[in-house]
């Protein structure tokens, strides 16, 4: 993720054969790279004695938010990539790393708002499957992290269908890929049929200071995903994924259509080549 200014980025990166098994895999520790794109220098900000994922700048550029398991939450006397991830912050100045919120299952993809007032981010706090457990085996949502005051509120629920690499926070916006839920008594099929612009699969903008929601982008016979907000508040990059397994990146302009079917996408973007 870049900062602010665009002069850095910071990253996740396995590089060595933390688990002992021979290789260097996605089973390896990751730890936390800031490369400056001025002086293309790289320094290590966080070591993978831990597994980590997921960092971002404040907005101030003076920290890093990430995600790191560091609990031996299912008590089974080790950590490692059974356990949850919590939510940590790294001050850049001094190095100390402080650990900012837990949830009952995993937490994933922090994002600090502008204002630097709250933080949105993944979680899992809840047996959402009935299993008994609260673990990666159920969905999650995402929450607001108050920073001055600390507390958390949810922002999207789990049954909304939120994964946890398909929404980023702009401004006073939230862009995710979800299916909204309707509410007891009503289908999504039903929902959908009756009100497209606001329930179905597809990317949303919610806003997030009045909660209302409206589709952007609607899916065909493809999946999307990882979607981001550009600073204009209009233009959207995600991912397509066919059912080939063909993945392309993806931009529209949101203001002329209340949403997009993937057809009319594509003879936007053909039109702009």
């Amino acid at each position: 993720m870049p900062d602010r200014e665009g002069k850095r980025i910071v990253y996740a990166s396995t590089r060595r054969d933390t688990n002992g098994d021979g290789k260097v895999s996605f089973d390896d520790n990751a730890g936390i790279y800031l490369f400056d794109i001025e002086s293309r220098k790289e320094k290590r900000i966080v070591p993978d004695d831990f597994h980590n994922a997921d960092p971002s700048f404040s907005p101030d550029g003076k920290a890093v938010y990430f995600v790191s398991i560091r609990i031996d939450t299912n008590s089974d006397g080790v950590i490692d990539f059974n356990d949850n991830f919590a939510v940590y912050r790294l001050t850049l100045a001094t190095g100390e790393i402080a650990k900012i919120q837990a949830m009952p299952g995993d937490c994933r993809r922090p994002i600090v708002s502008e204002d630097g007032s709250s933080l949105y981010f993944w979680g899992i706090n809840e047996d959402a499957n009935g299993d008994g457990a609260v673990n990666a085996g159920d969905p999650g949502g995402v929450f607001r992290y108050d920073l001055a005051e600390p507390s958390v509120e949810p922002v999207l629920s789990w049954r909304n269908l939120v994964n946890c690499f398909d929404f980023s926070v702009r401004g006073g916006k939230l862009i995710a890929v979800m299916d909204p839920w309707p509410g007891e008594g009503v289908s999504r099929e039903e929902a959908r049929k009756k009100d497209p612009e606001h329930f179905g699969p597809g990317i949303y903008i919610v806003d997030l200071v009045t909660g209302t929601r409206r589709k952007v982008v609607e899916p065909a016979a493809e999946t999307l995903s990882q979607p981001a907000l550009a600073p204009d508040g209009h233009t959207i990059a995600f991912q397509r994924i066919q059912d080939n397994g063909t993945r392309f990146v993806c931009y529209y302009y949101d203001t002329d259509h209340p949403w997009l079917t993937a057809t009319e996408l594509i003879k936007i973007l053909k039109a702009a080549w």
